[in-house]
């Protein structure tokens, strides 16, 4: 599998990556066929490349090498039929025109040979059910930069590994380009649970694989599209092998973990939710609580000025009755002892009166405490119900992920 540079300078990309998968796969068959002659050339290859480190290297170099060649073969024939701009004339300008990454793999009986130049995913699924990914990662590769079968150290940059079948047993492999990895945010970051470095692409194999083993291949070009668009919005290519009978004893649990993973990304992005939503859940929380105080503290005046107001109304009621009484007895021996009376009572309202008028501001106290009250509850309510539902929906969410690995360690 070859993904062509985007670069505006690699615009024969595409046709550098027909290339590199072309002569990929023609040097594979070759050299499969060379290791498969017979019986014996076999084991001497297995005995050979799992000796030691140095051996390895040597026989993963010399088909790296093979595979580059051929590219740069078919690169400088296509120059010839092609010609390209004038401007572009040294060999190394004339490969980068035509740049592109590449991933390979070839299942023998008893080994896997991986090889890979430049970034993209290849995933591994054991016997176990376990995934790894077995190539070593160039650290060169990161976000849009990637090095390439036209760079000029391409044959000392080529990453292979060769995986000893007989001592564990490969059901599944996957490649691919690096649209997929840029899919997940966890590809570069550590976010707990199973969202651990490359966690996203694991979960996309799991998937892969279980579609697979219950679909083939149906609708696969269409499914890689729509993931492209939800995802990192970067073509999408998928190659692979699989062993559909032993990786469809994991199918329930690649579900299972696919879910968990899921849910967890939903989890992730509802706990991120909920502790933005903290501190105005806080600062609502503080204002009612504010308010209610406020309102508490404006009541005893309050309470007091309507006592007053009607201590005010029944001193005006009895002045009114003893004034009109004082009217009728005028003249009378009672008289005087009514007009005293009046006197009284006439003393009280003023004094009365005096202090309605010192709580005058206690009612627009107690009414402003009142309304920011309504307001302050009314705005914590509503935001209160919407921050409940969230950690409702979180606590939802981890007991559904722990009953899921509950069930997941049942299985193991």
């Amino acid at each position: 599998m070859a993904d062509g540079h985007g670069s505006a300078s690699c615009f024969r990309s595409s046709a550098g990556s027909k290339f590199a998968v072309k002569v990929a796969e023609e040097c594979l068959k070759e050299f499969a066929g060379a290791v498969l002659a017979d019986e014996e050339t076999e084991r001497r290859f297995y005995e050979e490349i799992f000796s030691g480190k140095r051996e390895r290297q040597t026989i993963l170099r010399q088909l790296t090498d093979k595979i580059l060649a051929r590219w740069y073969e078919e690169v400088m024939h296509d120059v010839a039929n092609a010609p390209l701009p004038a401007e572009i004339v040294g060999e190394q300008e004339k490969l980068h025109v035509y740049g592109t990454t590449l991933i390979a793999g070839l299942m023998l009986p008893s080994c896997l040979i991986l090889l890979q130049q430049g970034d993209g995913r290849c995933d591994v699924i054991h016997e176990d059910g376990s995934i790894a990914q077995p190539i070593a990662w160039d650290e060169r590769c990161q976000a849009n930069i990637t090095t390439s079968l036209c760079d000029a150290d391409a044959a000392v940059s080529f990453r292979a590994s060769a995986l000893d079948l007989r001592e564990d047993r490969v059901t599944a492999c996957f490649m691919y380009t690096d649209g997929v990895e840029d899919s997940y945010r966890d590809t570069y970051d550590d976010l707990g649970g199973s969202h651990c470095v490359m966690g996203g692409v694991h979960t996309f194999s799991r998937y892969l694989a279980g579609r697979v083993v219950s679909r083939g291949d149906e609708g696969l070009a269409e499914f890689l599209s729509e993931f492209s668009a939800k995802g990192s919005g970067d073509d999408i290519s998928v190659a692979g092998i699989i062993d559909v009978e032993a990786v469809g004893k994991f199918t329930a649990r690649f579900a299972r973990d696919v879910r968990v993973y899921a849910l967890e990304e939903e989890l992730l992005t509802l706990e991120g939710e909920k502790l933005s939503k903290e501190r105005k859940h806080k600062a609502l929380a503080d204002r009612l609580s504010e308010a209610e105080e406020h309102l508490q503290e404006a009541a005893p005046l309050w309470e007091e000025a309507v006592s007053v107001r009607m201590d005010e109304n029944e001193i005006a009621r009895r002045l009114a009755r003893i004034s009109a009484l004082a009217e009728v007895l005028e003249g009378s021996p009672e008289h005087g002892q009514v007009i005293a009376e009046k006197d009284r009572l006439a003393g009280m309202l003023e004094v009365v009166r005096r202090r309605r008028e010192g709580l005058g501001e206690a009612k627009a106290e107690w009414l402003k405490a009142s309304q920011e009250k309504i307001r302050a509850g009314h705005e914590f309510s509503e935001y209160d119900s919407g921050y409940r539902e969230l950690d409702a929906r979180i606590r939802d969410l981890r007991e559904e992920i722990s009953d899921l690995r509950g069930g997941r360690d049942n299985d193991d």
